[in-house]
């Protein structure tokens, strides 16, 4: 039980260092989405989406604004020295109303920075394995919307056969077609890069 409540005070610490707890509008998803597009601003078509999706904007308020985090007790200090430890609380996102809201949002609007986010969420709060349906899904959300992510994790979902038939050839072409449009954005010119070599050694 300790080891437990000791596993989720770190996870919890690290979940504050990250950009969840940006207190700004201009959150680090959408930043991100917009590198990933190519865009320094939300097209107009975009934009009127996230400024009328209720659901949206309520998960970004569940990221972001800890007045709608939930509480948990954690505990802090070296486990090994239990006498030194010591109970504290700490706010965190309810990534399972942030998901549900994120869900409807995209069901609702086709928001596609709900999309976005949901795969990134998919990848760290809940693991892949978790939700493989909603990742295959989302993926090629993602990937016909043009975001570098996209190109990976649809290029995975076809390579590796999440829920759909396995079709190299096809991760292959979209891996190519990532690398082309993102080979000069962060790292996602190395990764395709790798990504490739595998498929071609595979074959």
């Amino acid at each position: 039980m300790l080891k437990k409540k000791y596993l989720l005070s770190l996870l919890c610490l690290c979940i504050f260092q990250t950009s969840f707890f940006a207190q700004e509008r201009d959150v680090a998803h959408e930043k991100r989405f917009l590198v990933e597009i190519g865009k320094e601003s939300f097209p107009s078509e975009i934009l009127n989406i996230i400024n009328n999706d209720k659901k949206y904007n309520l998960a970004i308020l569940q990221l972001t604004n800890q007045d709608y985090m939930k509480v948990n007790e954690v505990i802090t200090g070296d486990p090994h020295k239990p006498n030194e430890q010591k109970k504290d609380t700490i706010k965190t996102p309810d990534f399972k109303e942030v998901y549900k809201n994120l869900v409807e949002s995209y069901s609702e609007t086709k928001n596609p920075v709900s999309a976005y986010i949901l795969t990134n969420l998919i990848s760290t709060a809940f693991g892949k394995n978790n939700k493989l349906s909603d990742f295959a899904k989302f993926s090629e959300v993602n990937y016909k919307n043009g975001l570098c992510s996209g190109f990976i994790d649809y290029g995975e979902t076809l390579q590796n056969g999440y829920f759909i038939p396995v079709n190299k050839e096809k991760a292959l072409f979209v891996y190519k077609e990532g690398y082309e449009k993102c080979k000069d954005i962060s790292w996602f010119g190395s990764l395709l890069t790798s990504k490739i070599q595998s498929i071609r050694k595979s074959k």
